[in-house]
């Protein structure tokens, strides 16, 4: 806050109205307050369509508003009477930002840069790109070899038992369990690796849907504050 107070103070003295006019858009509504105190200040009246704009910003506090209204109605003065308000006024200082109004502002701007992020980190992928099956060509592959193998395995192990039943009852029967076993373990290999794979899928959605909701909340602060 020092700092807005410092520099909007020295471009004041300075008289210098396209840098009051950056700190009029600034997303601090104490800058933009101090900004408008200092161009109704200063007594310009070519200044007034901006102030008028800023007025229409959504996010102004109470206070922000009674500083660009006044600023808007000094302008409007004749120069004596002007003079003497603001020589009031830089007596008074009354403060600009309330702290519920600092914290509210606080939380708004938090809840832009947490949509922010995840906006960015999301926009410069599609649905395909962020598919598990198009991220992880590899684990893909290891699916079907796992399934591919299994098959095999019990198929073998079935026939081997076969073959081996008019030699030897149980061990035909051993060889078909242990062949039915393995394959059977390495399908729930396969269907694991496959689980992991659509746990990403959603949670890739889940994080779109995340999005979706912080913008309409952002929406519905925007309203409440109207």
């Amino acid at each position: 806050m020092g700092n807005d107070d410092d520099d909007i103070s020295e471009l004041e003295s300075k008289r210098d109205f396209d840098g009051l006019l950056k700190h009029l858009s600034s997303k601090s509504g104490r800058a933009r307050g101090l900004a408008a105190n200092a161009l109704g200040r200063l007594g310009d009246p070519s200044y007034l369509p901006h102030l008028e704009k800023m007025l229409l910003q959504e996010d102004n506090s109470k206070n922000t508003i009674e500083c660009a209204k006044w600023a808007m109605a000094n302008l409007k003065l004749p120069l004596a009477t002007r003079t003497a308000r603001n020589k009031q006024r830089m007596q008074s200082k009354p403060p600009l930002e309330p702290e519920r109004d600092t914290k509210a502002f606080a939380a708004l701007e938090k809840l832009n840069k947490q949509i922010a992020e995840e906006g960015d980190e999301l926009d410069s992928f599609t649905y395909k790109s962020r598919e598990s099956s198009k991220r992880f060509p590899t684990n893909t592959l290891l699916i079907r070899v796992y399934q591919v193998a299994a098959i095999c395995i019990v198929i073998f192990g079935i026939l081997g038992g076969l073959l081996l039943l008019d030699a030897s009852t149980e061990l035909g029967f051993g060889i078909m369990l242990v062949g039915v076993v393995i394959g059977i373990n390495m399908l729930l290999v396969s269907e694991m690796i496959r689980f992991l794979m659509d746990f990403h899928d959603a949670n890739y959605i889940n994080t779109k849907v995340r999005i979706k909701t912080l913008e309409a909340l952002q929406e519905i602060s925007k309203k409440m504050k109207k």
